[in-house]
């Protein structure tokens, strides 16, 4: 017995064995043969939609998915299949080989049975749609749309609206499944035309749910081009005198510059700012837990025909009185709606310098990101698009230079190029310090959660000199983000040159930023910030640079 006993454990024990080694085999066979797809390698487009109804998971709907670079289709997915998990529907379209991935793009979103939503951002659709402003990577992008929801009720064939002929379909096939009828009317896709189906439809009738209307202009894309300047003629001169050398004037399809400027009254500072050809503003910041129903120099800057750059803070002061993150959600979303209906601002800038906590904003990367999103969700409902504080201008140089290595050299290099040799010796004593490692993992964790929280722009702010540096750091912002990239703090730091100011502008123009807000206010001398005026107004050197950038360009 004893020795059958353990032979028929042997043999089960073998059975087994050869059980697991064949599921372990048929297991690795099976996932080698799935294709492997990275972001990198699909350039995938993820779309995230709700629609009206209750829907089961892994449901599957589809859509129709045109792409606008302005007035003009330039490409159409005509089928993207959506699938239903954790509350939202999901689709992929692979961007394939010839996409443009340098311009900004609109998504009108048509989904069967549904009326189509026009998107230019996460946060403008509809009638506030005007610009296409996504941005697509090709690491992959996710695009999250469920801020809107789409209306049921436009049967096949569509014709743009809910009207009195899908109510009367609907009717025509109550109580029938759908395998039993030639005209789909079923809308939220169990298999059955119902008085679900029938209620959706009504509820988007009496709403008039149509197709969003596509009235798109072409975005900002200055394009740099060269103009052609007369040859000058030689003429005699009493004594020799030194010209510069004509350099290509570059032609522009919109001025993108604004500044924060010092002035001895706010009536100064906005004649001033239109003295230089500016046409943004960025005012003092506003700070919610003081405002009063006013701002003097929001209302001098409004009534001069400058438009915002408007900066909130939620609560704090000056330099050195950072925010603390807000707790009350409810007071601060009713405070900044007073403030954005009151200023319509053309864009919101969610606090100042979020990475810097003994300056300006004392909070974890997850509650400034947190009071981003409440922010921005504001800005959207109110047609207004919304940003990031930015990040300061030497942690932008720092994560750039990170992202180069394990190639130190290069790393190196690029420190070497943005920097002062005050500022690359500071930057270098403190590389691998546990300041140095948490400034990288804050800049770097903010980056990533800018899009996902409503960010339709990252910001960031830009003193440094080298216009090359400027390029690799937009790049790396850009990429890091997901998002274009604006400044609203640029500026010259020690000095007043001229050449500087026109190179900048330039390059600002060449990298196509939409946004560019100058600092002109004098600041820590004297290497702090140099403004672009006195205080009564007078244009220095650097301001008439300035203002003569513009007047030649746009």
């Amino acid at each position: 017995m004893n020795i059958n006993f353990g032979h028929e454990n042997f043999v089960k024990i073998t059975f087994f064995s050869l059980l697991a080694v064949f599921s372990i085999l048929l297991m690795i066979i099976v996932l080698t043969s799935m294709p492997y797809r990275s972001k990198a390698s699909a350039n995938t487009l993820t779309l995230k939609i709700k629609v009206q109804g209750v829907h089961k998971p892994y449901e599957q709907l589809k859509a129709r998915v045109d792409f606008y670079d302005g007035p003009n289709k330039v490409f159409e997915q005509p089928e993207v299949i959506f699938v239903y998990k954790d509350g939202v529907f999901s689709g992929d379209i692979i961007l394939q080989s010839g996409f443009n991935f340098t311009k900004p793009y609109a998504l009108f979103i048509k989904p069967v049975n549904y009326v189509g939503r026009i998107f230019c951002t996460v946060g403008l659709t509809g009638d506030k749609c005007h610009t296409p402003g996504f941005f697509f990577l090709t690491s992959g992008s996710v695009a999250d749309l469920t801020g809107q929801i789409f209306m049921g009720g436009d049967l096949t064939p569509p014709n743009g609206k809910v009207d009195a002929l899908d109510m009367s379909l609907i009717m025509k096939n109550l109580g029938k499944l759908t395998t039993n009828t030639t005209q789909n009317t079923d809308i939220n896709n169990d298999s059955i035309t119902d008085v679900v189906d029938y209620s959706l439809a009504l509820y988007s009738l009496k709403n008039n749910a149509v197709d969003d209307v596509i009235n798109l202009t072409a975005p900002i894309q200055p394009t740099v081009t060269l103009q052609p300047t007369a040859t000058p003629s030689i003429t005699p001169t009493p004594a020799p005198t030194r010209t510069p050398t004509p350099t290509p004037t570059l032609v522009h399809t919109s001025n993108p510059f604004g500044v924060m400027i010092s002035g001895d009254t706010n009536q100064i500072k906005t004649q001033t700012a239109l003295k230089l050809g500016a046409v943004y503003y960025r005012p003092i910041s506003v700070f919610l837990d003081k405002w009063t129903g006013t701002c003097g120099e929001c209302d001098a800057a409004v009534s001069g025909g400058l438009r915002l750059a408007l900066t909130i803070r939620a609560n704090g002061g000056g330099p050195g009185i950072p925010t603390t993150p807000p707790t009350d959600w409810d007071n601060y979303k009713n405070v900044l709606s007073q403030v954005v209906d009151k200023y319509k601002p053309e864009i919101l800038i969610i606090e100042n310098e979020e990475n810097s906590a003994a300056l300006f904003y004392n909070g974890t990367t997850q509650q400034y990101l947190e009071e981003l999103r409440v922010g921005c969700q504001v800005a959207h409902q109110k047609g207004i698009k919304c940003s990031n504080g930015g990040l300061v201008s030497k942690l932008v140089v720092i994560l750039v230079s990170q992202s180069y290595q394990p190639n130190a050299s290069k790393a190196d290099d690029y420190l070497k190029r943005a920097l002062t040799p005050e500022d690359y010796n500071s930057v270098v004593a403190s590389i691998g310090s546990s300041v140095w490692l948490s400034q990288i993992q804050k800049g770097q964790d903010l980056l990533a959660g800018y899009r996902s929280s409503g960010a339709d722009f990252v910001n960031f702010h830009w003193y440094q000199a080298n216009m090359e540096t400027l390029s690799e750091a937009v790049s790396y912002l850009k990429t890091s983000s997901g998002l274009p990239a604006i400044t609203n703090e640029v500026g010259q730091q020690g000095n007043t040159d001229p050449i500087q100011v026109s190179n900048v502008m330039k390059k600002i123009v060449e990298l196509r930023l939409p946004y560019a807000v100058w600092f002109s206010m004098d600041t820590n001398p004297p290497d702090g910030a140099r403004a672009l005026n006195e205080t009564n107004g007078t244009l220095r050197s650097n301001g008439d640079a300035y203002a003569q950038f513009i007047k030649g360009n746009f």
